[in-house]
């Protein structure tokens, strides 16, 4: 099925799954609407029209199966991440079936832009290829160079080859205007946001460092200005060290969340900020002298102006 697009493995598969392709194309619906891909509905599990199937074709209103191309690219984007895996297979350039016995069968891959094939590009590993009379030639590619993993989609051409050649150009385009670039490195503070506050801890605040690199995607050629904003959870000791404690995210000036693939996206962006030190609970006495200094201090503030 992921090498050589067999319809047949699909629907044994999906069989196998779900108990019958119904079954199975049911819990894709149901997955795609999980996944927001708002413009995808499926009837079959191959791809292929419900009234092209030959003595398994089924009578239903809709007879095709509708995918966006931005769906298309959510789809992959959720395999890659959830599954990665699957990269291990669909970059497999030729397959032997059934090595060794008088059926053997030697196949290359359906994806052509990988290793020893027509149209191959460096880094590209996966994903999809597919054909039907109304979609035309179409290709869900993934490509990764630098550690910057590129996504594409293209739909409609009118052959085998063409679909590759467009895609080859989003690519190209991709990797002469943006790249990725480390900005911050792990356990590193933000300026302007060191610390955090921290209710009923022996300290007031703890050290906010980075969890991790922190990386962004930026346009090659401009001198982006990245903005930081930082999110601090409400935090009640103890508080141990490494502990997530907020959230970092970088944005170029004049960015909007609909440049992200969802728009939901946005708001999962970003590095995760973390505890530099532990904080331990502060005991009951200190707290109630801590309370009666503050009330003073209140006190004192707020007669100042009479």
């Amino acid at each position: 099925m992921a090498v050589v697009s067999a319809n047949d493995a699909t629907v044994l598969l999906a069989e196998k799954i779900a108990g019958s392709e119904a079954n199975f194309v049911q819990m894709m619906n149901k997955k795609a609407a999980e996944f927001g891909m708002k413009n995808t509905s499926f009837v079959t599990s191959s791809g292929l029209p419900a009234n092209e199937l030959g003595p398994y074709s089924v009578q239903t209103d809709q007879v095709e199966n509708l995918m966006s191309a931005r769906d298309s690219a959510i789809l992959a984007r959720n395999l890659i991440r959830d599954f990665p895996e699957a990269l291990e297979v669909s970059k497999i350039p030729r397959f032997t079936f059934r090595p060794g016995s008088k059926n053997e069968l030697k196949m290359a891959n359906n994806n052509w832009m990988l290793p020893d094939l027509p149209n191959y590009y460096p880094g590209v590993d996966g994903l999809k290829t597919g054909y039907t009379q109304a979609a035309g030639y179409c290709f869900t590619g993934t490509v990764v160079r630098d550690n910057m993993r590129l996504i594409s989609v293209v739909m409609g051409t009118d052959s085998k080859t063409k679909r590759f050649v467009e895609t080859n150009k989003l690519f190209d385009y991709g990797f002469s205007n943006f790249k990725l670039t480390k900005q911050m490195d792990k356990g590193a503070p933000v300026k302007g946001f060191e610390t955090a506050p921290v209710k009923n801890g022996v300290e007031l605040n703890v050290p906010a460092v980075t969890g991790s690199e922190v990386k962004v995607v930026t346009k090659i050629g401009t001198e982006a200005k990245l903005t930081p904003t930082v999110t601090f959870q409400d935090l009640n000791a103890p508080i141990k060290a490494g502990q997530v404690i907020g959230k970092l995210v970088l944005k170029e000036e004049g960015a909007k969340d609909t440049d992200y693939l969802q728009p939901e996206d946005a708001a999962k962006a970003g590095a995760d900020l973390v505890a530099g030190q532990e904080v331990e609970e502060a005991s009951w006495i200190r707290l109630f002298f801590r309370s009666i200094i503050q009330f003073f201090s209140n006190l004192f503030s707020s007669g100042t102006g009479n």
